[in-house]
């Protein structure tokens, strides 16, 4: 069925319930948060997380909306995020981070209402830009937990400008009604 927005835009839309995410919906908003999580330069613009006095780097401070909040999870997975930033680039001056995605499931399991695992395997490597050498190569292998959100509408701002980096890339992955609320390791075996 296709749809006209107010702004005048067309889109091609299904229905389904409030709860529901198709497939596709899921592997998109998993893919965004890796890429988000791990795409990044130990130049980027460093953010300090007040609550665990942990610094990442934005796009990874960025891609934490996309983690639940109850029972702290965010928090800690912040901290613990930042740890591991810390011991992979070893506080080298300048380092490229970035995922090499080998597999997301194709039919994340539905395992309640609004809820799905979907396992990840990745490869993780940060390059030293000074020299260009491989400097570390950390498996990502996790299978992740998500819970359907309420779906964000889209925000109107009256100028483009009013909106910064940070709350464009919020407001993405707002988009897609979804939240990790659990990450495990995932074992390939």
């Amino acid at each position: 069925m296709g749809i006209q927005l107010a702004d005048g835009q067309v889109l091609t839309a299904q229905t389904s319930q409030v709860n529901e995410r198709s497939d596709l919906v899921i592997n998109n908003f998993v893919e965004k948060w890796l890429y988000l999580s791990f795409n990044w330069t130990t130049d980027d613009l460093t953010v300090e997380i007040e609550k665990t006095k942990s610094k990442v780097p934005g796009n990874v401070y960025a891609s934490t909306f996309a983690v639940t909040t109850k029972k702290d999870f965010r928090n800690s997975y912040s901290k613990q995020f930042a740890e591991l930033i810390d011991k992979a680039t070893d506080r080298k001056s300048s380092i490229q981070s970035a995922i090499s995605i080998d597999y997301i499931s194709e039919k994340p399991t539905k395992i309640g209402e609004g809820l799905w695992e979907v396992n990840v395997v990745s490869t993780w490597t940060g390059l030293d830009t000074s020299n260009g050498k491989e400097v570390f190569q950390i498996p990502f292998n996790k299978k992740l937990r998500l819970k359907s959100i309420p779906i964000a509408g889209k925000p109107t701002f009256t100028n483009p400008e009013e909106i910064t980096q940070l709350q464009s890339i919020v407001n993405e992955i707002n988009q897609y009604g979804l939240q990790i609320i659990e990450i495990e390791n995932y074992d390939l075996r």
